[in-house]
């Protein structure tokens, strides 16, 4: 190990454990290890495969309650008029030139050789 990346693990050592978790998830993937995209607890996981279940079942929510959760976060909402002006874009071609990206710039050096 390289004087460098033992005092990156050393500073790495006083962060929190989160912190640390999402750090150490950067190194592996730079690394060449795949990293999944966000890690689920159990909690979240069977929320997920019960909300891709009523989708399958077509159990989405009503209009009322759309509009319940917006104002609950101080979102005023109206669906039929969101949807309305949504539907005057049926004819028209998304991203019709594709997506225009500005090149990338320069990769950084961030290891010293």
């Amino acid at each position: 190990m390289t004087k460098l990346l033992e005092r990156a693990v050393e500073t790495v050592r006083g962060l929190p454990p989160e912190t640390q978790d999402d750090l150490a998830r950067v190194l592996l993937q730079l690394a060449g290890e795949d990293q999944p995209v966000v890690e689920l607890t159990p909690e979240e996981a069977a929320s997920f495969d019960e909300s891709l279940a009523q989708t399958e079942r077509r159990e989405f929510a009503t209009d009322e309650q759309v509009r319940a959760i917006w104002s609950k976060h101080g979102l005023p909402f109206d669906v039929k008029a969101w949807f309305g002006k949504l539907d005057e874009y049926l004819d028209e071609q998304f991203m019709r030139d594709g997506r225009q990206l500005p090149p990338m710039p320069p990769a950084p050096k961030i290891f010293d050789e």
